[in-house]
C-alpha cells in the first residue's frame, strides 16, 4: 500500500469507528506507531472525522502528534474539531505547555471572558505561575484573573494587575483576596508593581469593598494614605458584616 493509500485507508476506518461509537484509541496508537504524520491528518487534518470521540482518543495519544504536528497549531485545531471536549483540550495544553504564551490565546478561546481561570488555577503550584499571572494581566484580561484571586487568594494576582498599571481590576483582586485570607500581603505585593503613589489604588480598594470584615482588613494599611483612610471610615458603617 502507498502512503496515500495507507492514509485514505486510516481516514475511512476513523470515520466507520466514529459513526459506530467504537473505541479509536487503537486505531491511533498503531498510526502513532508506525506514521505519526498520518496519525496528525487523521486527527485533525481537513478532513478528520472531527467528533468528541476522536478528540479525547487523541488527547490519549498527544507525545506522538506533537512530534507531527506544532502544539501550538495541534491543540487550537482539537478545540476547533470539537466544543464538546474543548475544556478537556484546554486542560491538556495547560498541563503539557504551562508557560506556553499561546495557551492564553487557547483559553480564550474556551473561556471567553474569564479566560485564564482554568491556567491560573492548573499553575498556582508552579514557580511559573508568576509569569502566568503577568501574560494575562498585559493581554487585558481581567476577569479571570480577579476571578482567580477571589479563589485562590494567591498575591500574584493582583500584583500582575497593578504592574500592568490596571487600577480597579487591581482594586477588585486586591479585596477579593482580602475577602478570602484578610492577613494576605497582598497590598504589599500590588505596592511593589504599582509604584510609590499607592494612594489612588488604595481610594480604588475602598471604592470595591463590600462588606465590613475586608474592610477592617484593609484598615492597617490606610494609616499613611489621609484621604483612603477617610473614605473608608465613611463608607464602613454601611457595609454588612460579611459578604
Amino acid at each position: 500500500m502507498s502512503p496515500r493509500e495507507a492514509l485514505e485507508a486510516a481516514r475511512a476506518e476513523a470515520a466507520a469507528l466514529v459513526q459506530a461509537g467504537e473505541p479509536l484509541e487503537p486505531l491511533l496508537r498503531r498510526l502513532a506507531e508506525r506514521d505519526r504524520v498520518a496519525l496528525a491528518e487523521v486527527v485533525v487534518g481537513p478532513r478528520a472525522p472531527g467528533s468528541a470521540a476522536l478528540v479525547r482518543a487523541a488527547l490519549l495519544v498527544l507525545p506522538a502528534l506533537e512530534e507531527a504536528i506544532a502544539p501550538k497549531a495541534l491543540y487550537q485545531r482539537l478545540v476547533a474539531h470539537s466544543t464538546e471536549t474543548a475544556a478537556e483540550v484546554l486542560a491538556a495544553a495547560i498541563g503539557r505547555h504551562p508557560v506556553a504564551s499561546w495557551v492564553l490565546r487557547l483559553s480564550v478561546a474556551v473561556e471567553g471572558p474569564r479566560a485564564g481561570l482554568d491556567h491560573l488555577q492548573a499553575t498556582q503550584g508552579l514557580s511559573s505561575f508568576p509569569r502566568v499571572c503577568q501574560l494575562y494581566a498585559e493581554a487585558g484580561h481581567d476577569e479571570g484573573l480577579i476571578a482567580a484571586a477571589a479563589l485562590l487568594a494567591r498575591p500574584e494576582l493582583a500584583a500582575a494587575l497593578a504592574a500592568a498599571g490596571r487600577l480597579e481590576p487591581a482594586a477588585r483582586a486586591i479585596v477579593g483576596t482580602l475577602a478570602a485570607v484578610p492577613d494576605s500581603p497582598v497590598l504589599a505585593f500590588a505596592a511593589a508593581g504599582w509604584g510609590p503613589d499607592l494612594e489612588p489604588l488604595l481610594l480604588a480598594c475602598v471604592r470595591n469593598l463590600r462588606d465590613a470584615r475586608t474592610a477592617d482588613a484593609l484598615a492597617p494599611w490606610l494609616r499613611s494614605f489621609p484621604r483612603a483612610r477617610a473614605l473608608l471610615l465613611a463608607v464602613r458603617p454601611a457595609l454588612p458584616a460579611s459578604g
